[in-house]
């Protein structure tokens, strides 16, 4: 997970980590990690994708979950034999 992490932090992408681990009390233990990754064109959008679809994501948006979001929102999941399964959430930047 570490080496996804950081493929995505040399890229120069702003991530946040979010998520029922993040902010439930007490935290579930069985859940996935969510990373929320704000992409702020569709030439980041297109280095990001590449990025995911090359290190083992899949795209969550190709099967009836999330159909409608692509343009808003993209999940994209990995799942890996001793880790919770861990999930980057890509969406545009909040408007400041």
């Amino acid at each position: 997970m570490e080496k996804d992490l950081q493929l995505l932090l040399d890229a120069k992408f702003n991530i946040s980590i979010t998520g029922s681990r993040t902010i439930c009390e007490p935290c579930p233990t069985e859940s996935d990690w969510d990373y929320l990754v704000e992409v702020e064109s569709s030439d980041r959008l297109s280095e990001i994708v590449s990025l995911l679809d090359s290190n083992g994501f899949y795209w969550e948006g190709a099967t009836e979950h999330y159909q409608d979001v692509g343009n808003n929102f993209m999940s994209w999941r990995k799942y890996t034999p001793f880790l919770h399964p861990f999930c980057f959430i890509l969406t545009k930047p909040a408007i400041k």
